[in-house]
Order: C-alpha cells, then structure tokens, then sequence
C-alpha cells in the first residue's frame, strides 16, 4: 500500500529463519537511503516501523550509510553490510555525476589514535567494496577517517556508542 500525497506505504514480508529485507528508498534527486530489516528486528512479532527522511542531493552534504557492520575493532565488513552496498553502487550507476567521500567514525572507547585509524580503515574498506562494482570510476570516490568526532549520541550507553559508530557519504561533486 502507497499513500502518494504522504510518501507513507506498508509491506508484509514473511522472513526465514536468517532472512534478511533491503528496502531502499528512492526519488529523483534525492540522496541514497535504505533499511535492512532482519528477522532480529521482527522477533518480537510486532510491525517494524522505519521513519525515513529522503534528503536532496546536495553538494557538501553528509548522509549516513544504514546498516554497514564491522567486526569488532576492525576494518573488515560483516557480510550483511555488502547487501546495503550492493544498493548503494546501484545509486551510483544511476548517478554518474555524483562523486563521493565515505567518512567513517567510531566511539569513543580507546585512544584517539587508535580511533582516528580504525576510522580511516574501515572508510577506506567501503570506498575498495565500491571501487570493486563495476561501473565505478575510482576518481569519484575518496575516503576520510574522523574518530570519536561529531558524535549523534550520548557515548554513555551501549545503544549511542552503536550510533556513533558510523558510515557516512557526502556528496563532493555532481
């Protein structure tokens, strides 16, 4: 069901046991943004609900990357986040202009060395997952690692930490 005044729909999908659903949402000019719903997210047996806003692309604008998972204190991406990446390269292919730079961020749990570096890794990570589609130029990507900077939550809980440890692109060009 698609309400087209609001932009609001619903969906029913049934997940096996491991399943996972990619929704991406898209519009003509607006900026790449998606939601990985696994069965741990409808365990509870409830409606998933997702509030989505869609964002004009926008030079020097930041838009955070969904769902992009690292092992723990590495670099290296957990499987699921390919799926969010496969859909984000797909955005890119309908968008040839647009050039790119993934910044990553991380808690503020170790040193600010330490985090500064994991940061810059796993930024440099996605940037080499999208290199590798075909169809993307690599000078229309970059990389940048920011630490423990401009955290989007509190660093006092487990739940913020999880939000400040991000991926993020910003639009340098189209």
């Amino acid at each position: 069901m698609n309400d087209t005044t609001t932009g609001r729909f619903a969906a029913a999908v049934t997940l096996q046991e491991g399943a996972s659903y990619m929704v991406t949402y898209k519009k003509k000019g607006m900026a790449f943004n998606s939601t990985l719903i696994t069965q741990k997210d409808t365990f509870t047996g409830k409606p998933v609900q997702a509030e989505v806003e869609m964002k004009e692309i926008k030079v020097g604008e930041n838009y955070q990357l969904h769902d992009i998972y690292y092992k723990t204190n590495r670099a290296e991406l957990e499987p699921v986040s390919m799926a969010v990446l496969d859909e984000f390269a797909k955005f890119l292919k309908e968008n040839p202009g647009i050039k790119i730079k993934i910044v990553g961020y991380t808690d503020n749990v170790g040193s600010d060395k330490d985090n500064l570096a994991l940061s810059k890794d796993r930024a440099y990570t996605v940037m080499q997952a999208l290199q590798q589609q075909e169809g993307i130029a690599a000078d229309r990507l970059t990389f940048e690692g920011m630490g423990a900077a401009n955290p989007v939550a509190s660093n006092g809980t487990e739940e913020g930490r999880a939000k400040n440890r991000r991926t993020e692109f910003v639009i340098t060009g189209k």
